[in-house]
């Protein structure tokens, strides 16, 4: 059963019920029980999916955020030590220099 099911017992009942005594049919009632039962326990187990897809989210972006930090870390890093070797490869080797398996170079842009 789904959640929808609900509604279509209801229906059927409405229309099964006896103009002149207005006897309901037992099995319909017992049937509109179980499936109001069956929805509730649906529509919980539904919002604890969207509750745990929320705690997901916010995760996912603490994660990003912390991501986007380490990267903005690692950058500028990156551009300290650049800072740190530009001088001197400007200055005492001409702008060009070999270290290793590194060319290291600079131009005027």
């Amino acid at each position: 059963m789904n959640i929808y099911e609900v509604s279509q017992i209801e229906k059927a009942i409405e229309e099964s019920v006896d103009p002149e005594t207005g006897e309901i049919d037992e099995e319909l009632v017992k049937d509109l029980i179980h499936a109001q039962t069956r929805s509730i326990e649906q529509v919980e187990k539904l919002c604890k999916y969207v509750k745990h897809l929320e705690n997901f989210v916010s995760n996912a972006k603490e994660e990003k955020a912390r991501i986007n930090d380490l990267q903005k870390k690692a950058e500028n890093r990156m551009a300290s030590v650049k800072s740190y070797m530009l001088p001197y490869i400007q200055e005492i080797h001409g702008g060009k220099f070999d270290a290793g398996t590194f060319k290291v170079s600079t131009r005027k842009s």
